[in-house]
Order: C-alpha cells, then sequence, then structure tokens
C-alpha cells in the first residue's frame, strides 16, 4: 500500500464516529472511552463474509442492528467475531457523519475507489 490508506482509513473512522485516532501512539488504532477499534484495511473481503452480511441486513427490521456473528467448529461462544457494516454501525453508534463527507480527492479514490466518478 503505497499510499497508506490504512492511515487514511484510521482517520475516516475516527472521524466519522467522534472518536479519536490513536494507532500511531500504539495501542487501538481509533478509541473512545467505550470502544477500542482495529481497522483493518485490505484489498478484498471474503466473498461469504460480504454475503452474510447482506442476508443480515435484508432480514433486519428498520429498527434492528444487522449483525453477523463468525464462529469456527469447536469454538466457545465468547471467542466469536461480530460484524457489522461501518454504515449500520455509525447509524447506531456514531454520530451520524458520512465518513467521505469531507475526504480528500486523493482518500476518496483509495477508500471508495467504486464511487470515482
Amino acid at each position: 500500500m503505497t499510499y497508506r490508506a490504512w492511515k487514511h482509513l484510521e482517520r475516516r473512522v475516527a472521524r466519522a464516529l467522534g472518536m479519536t485516532r490513536t494507532g500511531h501512539h500504539g495501542g487501538a488504532d481509533v478509541s473512545s472511552p467505550w470502544a477500542a477499534i482495529e481497522c483493518k484495511y485490505r484489498t478484498s473481503v471474503p466473498a461469504w463474509l460480504r454475503d452474510a452480511v447482506g442476508q443480515a441486513r435484508r432480514n433486519a427490521g428498520s429498527t434492528q442492528l444487522p449483525v453477523v456473528i463468525v464462529a469456527t467448529h469447536g469454538q466457545r461462544l465468547q471467542d466469536a467475531l461480530v460484524v457489522v457494516r461501518f454504515s449500520d454501525f455509525v447509524d447506531h453508534y456514531g454520530d451520524g457523519v458520512d465518513a467521505l463527507d469531507d475526504a480528500t480527492d486523493e482518500e476518496r479514490r483509495v477508500l471508495a475507489p467504486d464511487m470515482e466518478g
């Protein structure tokens, strides 16, 4: 990642949630008194996970948070992962700011290439 997309992702997440980017100091990438967030930027996400999130969104009512729980065979429930689409998370827990509202052109290119016009 030549443009350090992960750094921009951390900034966008912090801004959208009204939190503080702290990853550059060590510890969580983004934090607040109630959350410690790790941001992972990848070139792709597994199709089965995207499909599961889509299924959760289709099945959720208008006031429900669509959530996917991912566990492996033999794994204890308390060690399972919780996956929520970012915009759904922001709608429920953030300050309602669009993470790309004040993004630079370069940040938009890196974080939302499908939105390029």
